[in-house]
């Protein structure tokens, strides 16, 4: 999985925009306000937004339209149909297997943020996609629920409708499941993955169906544009805030750097060679992320402190309790009856 300097094209951030006009157009200014964003440079032939700047429209969006479920509004928008020039491609696809194989091929015209990976096996076709930058936590999730309803909206409009298709996220369930219990025959399937991922996966009987993709502007949430520029997308060298994303959401595993490495496909010291030119030092983050983590999971009340040593990774509590005790001078017993006695502080 390459990494790229992380950049979203500005067609995909219009679209987010058109949905958060419909809610309450009067905030659409505050929203770019404090998302740093200059509404005029969106409209400009090779406009991207960083990761960054998406988080920040993400995470202010949130706080304004007071909704939990803004990710999954945009699945139901974004699709196949606003890809513009690889919208275009894939409508000369004559099967849906060769449709999802060109999709993975030139995902990062779509973004750099996220890598997608397509695997055909005997029973199933499988489309998998993975964070490839450093984000926070709730856009994570709110793009995990992006990717995961629009795999579901562009395989219905695809195939003629809804299918039984299995869809994995890797996040908790969500509020508003509800809704996504609503799109049966698919069914959604949370806190599935160890590592933040999601997967879609459609019986193999479907590979040979030639597919009918929307023409770009005919579903809806499309909004063409009289160009079809995508951004230059140029290999990165720096992996950390990647690394930082993949240890921090890990559940139920311990990464180690050569895991890390594989998933790049990058050799361990190769990527302990990029890491040392960003200043880090692999042992130190993954200690550092995992302890703080410790310490957010002990802070919740009434999550056993077997339950957050598995989730951590740790082969049993005894190891969990001697790792925490010598980072912070006390089992994680008495650093959770010390916390809620106000006599420590959560670690900044």
């Amino acid at each position: 999985m390459p990494l790229y300097d992380p950049v979203v094209p500005a067609r995909y951030v219009v679209a987010m925009l058109d949905f958060m006009r419909e809610q309450k157009p009067a905030r659409i200014a505050s929203i770019l306000r404090e998302s740093g964003i200059d509404g005029a440079i969106l409209a400009e032939q090779r406009a991207a937004l960083s990761m960054r700047q998406l988080d920040l429209l993400l995470t202010s969006a949130v706080k304004v339209l007071e909704r939990g479920d803004i990710g999954f509004e945009l699945g139901l928008r974004l699709g196949v149909h606003n890809h513009e020039a690889l919208g275009l491609a894939l409508a000369t696809c004559r099967t849906l297997d060769s449709l999802l194989s060109m999709y993975a091929r030139f995902w990062k015209h779509v973004t750099t943020c996220f890598a997608v990976e397509y695997r055909r096996r005997a029973e199933t076709l499988e489309w998998i996609v993975r964070p490839a930058a450093g984000m926070s936590q709730p856009t994570l999730w709110m793009m995990e629920e992006l990717f995961a309803v629009s795999f579901h909206a562009d395989c219905a409009r695809m195939l003629g409708g809804p299918k039984p298709l299995n869809i994995y996220l890797s996040m908790p369930v969500p509020a508003h499941v509800a809704r996504y219990e609503a799109l049966h025959p698919c069914c959604f399937h949370f806190g599935a993955h160890a590592l933040p991922a999601v997967r879609g996966v459609v019986p193999a009987a479907f590979a040979d169906t030639q597919p009918k993709v929307p023409k770009i502007g005919a579903a809806p949430g499309a909004r063409p544009r009289s160009h079809a520029v995508t951004p230059d997308f140029s290999p990165t060298n720096r992996c950390g805030d990647w690394m930082a994303l993949m240890l921090r959401e890990a559940e139920g595993t311990q990464l180690s750097r050569r895991a890390l490495a594989e998933l790049l496909g990058l050799s361990a010291r190769t990527l302990t060679r990029a890491l040392a030119a960003e200043g880090i030092n692999f042992r130190k983050l993954s200690n550092e992320i995992r302890h703080r983590r410790a310490c957010a999971m002990l802070a919740t009340p009434g999550q056993p402190i077997t339950q957050i040593a598995f989730r951590l990774g740790y082969k049993g509590v005894t190891s969990f309790n001697h790792a925490f005790r010598s980072r912070s001078g006390m089992n994680p017993r008495d650093y959770r009856r010390a916390l809620k006695g106000g006599t420590v502080n959560m670690p900044m």
